[in-house]
């Protein structure tokens, strides 16, 4: 109270308590990226909110494999981000395995063939090794894992990405020789496969598990009481626990728990806000008289108004603002009726028929069945066509679904072949859905069932 009374009274101190709140939307900005402001040993020693189980889990198989001299192959499954990388990174800084294990970590998304496995490993084992050719390679593989004077633990992350391009015999086989290694015999090699999802082994390798099934460890999205501790712990690592007022913090988690778990999207849309909140406040501390920063002096009660306006937290209709704009709710979605609505933020009409057409393939089309661009541009196609509106071919339909992952709609997942690229719904369903009911052409196509036939 003392000092908002001061505040009033000098707006030269007004002034010096906005550049205090500048450093710390500045510093709120830096919590809620990659790191949270503090030292690697503060990152490392932290807590794994909402991830101690997993976390447990896997030291605990990993800590008996040595005490019981065996190697072991694990296979951890989750959607994005659920903490399965985070969770990885704390495990090759734990003492034991640091001192026992030598550790590889690869992320499998840097490789174009499954088979390069094989010179990436072998590299990172020995530096100066060479071999020519995928054979020569796998041998020399064979050769490392058993010859190491040190246990190796490899960690294969975003494995499931090496299904999607190539022969997928020919990855299957990479992938069953890769699990295979810590059962050669005299092998110093444990194996940690990462991937989104939770059936991969038993669909794409089946063998595995009649043979050397892997140890399951999953990883489910984190909850909204999980997402809220992570967001406030960063923040109050940082020093800054009280830019966010409880319920717009409590808005936050709870929407982006309720879509899709991932605690990502949630530090990416805090970042925003934050970006968003400084940005307005600076603004409008500019915007102040210059002889407000002049000598210190009271100014009459009629000014009291005059010192700077920005709020000192983020509120919840702030936070609620982005998220409309990141999810989007029927307000912001569809405008096009409202004299008043921001016309640059709708949709273009292509690209709501291409959204209604995958609302109406995952409601109507087949049940558990991946849909595919290019599937998804038939129905699209059959959708414009039927309302004397031209469709976009088909190089020119992976293009516009780019441009609507942009937005975060869609997620697209690559395929070699465009047309086989998977692409998935990251809204909430029933509220695209009802939001594009409010428009009648739009709702005709997602009641139009013959869209999706194949004749």
């Amino acid at each position: 109270m003392f000092l908002q009374s001061k505040m009033k009274k000098f707006p030269l101190l007004n002034a010096v308590v906005g550049r205090i709140e500048s450093t710390k939307f500045r510093a709120a900005r830096i919590a809620l990226g990659s790191g949270i402001g503090c030292s690697l040993q503060d990152e490392i020693t932290s807590p794994l909110i909402g991830r101690e189980e997993q976390f447990q889990k896997l030291l605990s198989h990993l800590h008996s494999s040595l005490d019981e001299k065996r190697n072991i192959s694990m296979y951890v499954s989750g959607p994005p981000g659920t903490g399965k990388t985070a969770s990885l990174g704390r495990i090759m800084e734990d003492s034991k395995v640091k001192s026992c294990f030598k550790c590889i970590f690869l992320n499998c998304t840097s490789m174009r063939v499954a088979s390069s496995i094989y010179s990436h490993v072998a590299k990172m084992l020995q530096p100066k090794a060479v071999a020519k050719g995928e054979k020569e390679w796998q041998l020399k593989m064979e050769e490392l894992v058993t010859d190491s004077k040190k246990k190796i633990l490899l960690i294969l992350d975003e494995m499931d990405q090496l299904l999607m391009g190539g022969s997928r015999l020919a990855t299957q086989d990479v992938l069953y020789t890769v699990f295979g290694w810590p059962h050669v015999p005299g092998s110093q090699m444990s194996l940690i496969g990462v991937a989104n999802a939770l059936d991969l082994t038993s669909r794409a390798l089946p063998r595995l598990h009649a043979s050397h099934p892997p140890i399951l460890v999953h990883f489910p999205p984190y909850t909204r009481d999980e997402i809220h501790k992570i967001l406030l712990h960063r923040l109050s690592m940082a020093g800054v626990g009280g830019v966010f007022s409880a319920p717009a913090l409590q808005m936050l988690a709870s929407k982006v728990a309720s879509v899709s778990g991932d605690v990502r999207r949630a530090l990416d849309v805090g970042r925003r806000v934050v970006q968003l909140v400084g940005d307005r406040d600076s603004n409008e501390k500019k915007s102040l008289a210059p002889e407000d920063f002049g000598v210190l002096q009271p100014s009459s009660d009629h000014c009291s108004n005059s010192p700077r306006k920005g709020n000192s937290v983020v509120e919840l209709q702030e936070v609620l603002s982005v998220l409309n704009g990141v999810y989007s709710t029927s307000q912001s979605l569809i405008s096009m009726n409202s004299k008043t609505a921001n016309r640059g933020s709708d949709l273009p009409m292509q690209q709501k028929f291409l959204l209604c057409s995958l609302i109406l393939l995952g409601k109507k089309g087949p049940k558990g069945k991946p849909i595919t661009i290019g599937r998804l541009h038939e129905v699209y196609s059959r959708a414009c066509k039927g309302r004397n509106i031209t469709p976009v071919d088909q190089s020119e339909f992976f293009s516009l679904c780019t441009l609507v992952e942009t937005r975060g709609i869609i997620r697209i997942i690559s395929n070699k072949e465009a047309r086989l690229s998977k692409i998935s719904l990251q809204w909430d369903e029933e509220e695209v859905a009802a939001a594009l009911m409010d428009q009648h052409l739009l709702a005709s196509i997602l009641a139009d069932v013959s869209c999706l036939s194949r004749s």
